[in-house]
């Protein structure tokens, strides 16, 4: 009689499933259909990392969200608003500098903006004199116009929400994802190069800075709300001044590096009560290289650029350009000589080469 032959094992199927990375979801696998497929962006194609349950209660939150808004918005706009003159509510917001304010009334804006700007010139020219008065930075969010409105909405530049928004991940940035995995090779080195950026932070807090200018046409009294909890410090303008951009548009021939060492100098030169320099060497870079590059950038194809910077500045730049180039089929070939150079060096040279560093050029381009 035969030996029977031992059963072969069992093999445990293979569950094939995802997370949903949702925190009010279980961690448990899910099927694949209750996933949707990103229709955009970098992961285009793949699984969302929330489940379509948790994506749209999401939706229905922020839609609930945005309702409760409009209601209490529409709410305000038909309880009265206390007449303030100018000059008292400056005052009031003046005296709130150390203190928390939420004041809602109505401004005569006749003698302070023309009223022949649009509404938006409007409503921005009233936030740069509260900006002055409380010492703060109101930055434009948004902005609804009605049939017989306009209602634009300011939020305070140092409130730390502000900064929370920023770093929510995108669907697409979620971890886990392969954009996010193909990220991570060079992520210490990103990390690395933005410790050693010249940048500064501004103090944030808790503030739920929030302001709404109301601008009829046609009428200079302008609804005004504004709400603010002290919670940091009054706002540092980290901007070039203009005294210091004229004098670097008066002497673009330095470098940035040049430039920065007269401003510290210069400042070095005062009183110590009256040195202020809240911005950085960067900034002086970026205004510089700015105003530098409408030079030499003259077209945004940077072929044609270098082209026309030739039959224009060539001759300034003791350069010119060679015609006996041939170009092979599909490409674009452009030659050029340094004439002091090579009339100097050319006795005691057998040849003289040139890094292209072309994608360098493009992306600087």
């Amino acid at each position: 009689m035969p030996e029977e032959l031992p059963e072969a094992p069992q093999m445990a199927s293979a569950v094939v499933g995802k997370i949903c990375n949702s925190n009010s979801c279980p961690n448990i696998p899910q099927s694949l259909s209750n996933f949707k497929i990103q229709i955009k962006g970098s992961n285009k194609g793949q699984l969302t990392n929330r489940c379509i349950k948790c994506m749209e209660q999401d939706a229905g939150r922020k839609r609930k969200s945005r309702e409760a808004g409009k209601e209490e918005r529409a709410q305000t706009l038909k309880t009265d608003w206390p007449d303030m003159s100018p000059d008292s509510f400056f005052e009031t917001l003046t005296d709130s500098q150390e203190s928390d304010i939420q004041i809602q009334v109505s401004v005569d804006t006749s003698e302070l903006i023309p009223m022949d700007l649009s509404s938006k010139e409007r409503a921005d020219g009233l936030s740069l004199m509260i900006n002055d008065v409380m010492d703060l930075n109101w930055s434009p969010r948004v902005h609804h116009t009605r049939q017989a409105h306009t209602e634009y909405i300011y939020t305070c530049a140092q409130n730390i929400e502000r900064e929370k928004r920023s770093k929510v991940l995108t669907e697409e940035e979620q971890p886990g994802t392969a954009a996010n995995e193909n990220k991570k090779q060079d992520g210490k080195q990103r990390k690395q190069n933005e410790q050693k950026r010249d940048r500064r932070k501004m103090e944030r807090g808790e503030c739920g800075g929030s302001m709404r200018i109301i601008v009829v046409d046609g009428n200079p009294q302008m609804r005004v709300s504004v709400r603010h909890v002290h919670s940091h410090a009054s706002y540092e303008d980290i901007r070039l001044p203009e005294a210091w951009k004229e004098f670097i548009r008066n002497n673009l021939t330095l470098t940035p590096a040049k430039l920065w060492q007269h401003i510290i100098s210069t400042e070095g030169l005062k009183d110590l009560s009256q040195v202020h320099v809240p911005f950085r060497q960067k900034s002086v870079y970026y205004y510089w290289h700015q105003l530098v590059q409408e030079k030499w950038r003259l077209s945004d194809d940077p072929f044609e650029s270098a082209q026309q910077y030739l039959r224009t500045e060539g001759e300034a730049a003791f350069a010119e350009e060679m015609s006996d180039v041939i170009s092979l089929p599909g490409t674009r070939q452009l030659a050029f000589h340094i004439k002091d150079m090579v009339s100097k060096w050319a006795p005691f040279t057998q040849e003289l080469a040139l890094d292209s560093t072309c994608m360098l050029f493009i992306l600087s381009h």
